[in-house]
């Protein structure tokens, strides 16, 4: 690309741009994509791409290239913007290969002198691995509780303090024969006799000062 003041004016802004945020970020430009990128980015892709400044993306990133390639193409040839939210993208990083989640944005540079007016593809990239992780572990335990919860030979479910159920077993459904999502919430009073349902609110509401509930009703 030359000296820095021969650039092109909307490359030089866009670099100005990212190289003092603290938020990852990364500018491709030109029909090779040539990469110019922050420290917060180059913290994230590893010394196995870092240093990296100035080579085609396609050579730096081959290791993904097949699934980046086509959007990044999208991108300079319509001038659209296109966002990912917490997608698992595999690659080598620290000398293994890892499953990494991201959220993040390609968006067009314009450009009046470059080709469909987009000179470059503006990158904006936040890591979710760790969220993405413990999002699973959580599912992973609840899925466990409730497998217990099932072999259960009781009546079982789950409310909050007001009484609202946020869910009910199978057991609770093949003895009243109200599934989980009717009982959810304050649906599960169907299955409680009319007569019965205001005492039953009624102990619901004293449960969480009193630290217990017990009721009996029809």
């Amino acid at each position: 690309l030359g000296p820095i003041e021969t650039w092109p004016a909307p490359l030089r802004h866009a670099v100005a741009l990212i190289l003092p945020s603290r938020q990852p970020m990364m500018v491709l430009w030109g029909p090779e994509l040539l990469q110019f990128y922050n420290d917060a980015y180059a913290d994230l892709i590893g010394p196995e791409r870092h240093p990296s400044l100035g080579r085609p993306a396609a050579e730096v990133w081959a290791e993904i290239w097949p699934r980046i390639s086509q959007e990044l193409a999208l991108v300079l040839e319509t001038g659209g913007a296109i966002q990912h939210t917490d997608v698992c993208v595999p690659f080598s990083r620290d000398g293994r290969l890892q499953d990494l989640w991201w959220t993040y944005s390609y968006s067009p540079i314009p450009d009046a002198d470059s080709p469909n007016g987009v000179g470059g593809v503006f990158v904006v990239v936040t890591e979710t691995t760790d969220q993405a992780l413990a999002r699973r572990a959580h599912a992973e335990s609840e899925a466990h509780q409730r497998l217990l919860l099932e072999t259960l030979p009781h009546l079982v479910w789950r409310a909050v303090r007001e009484g609202e159920w946020t869910w009910a077993s199978p057991q609770w459904t093949a003895f009243t024969g109200l599934g989980d999502a009717p009982s959810r919430g304050m649906g599960w009073l169907a299955a409680v006799h009319p007569d019965d349902r205001d005492r039953f609110e009624a102990a619901w509401r004293e449960a969480p000062g009193s630290g217990r509930l017990s009721v009996e009703h029809r």
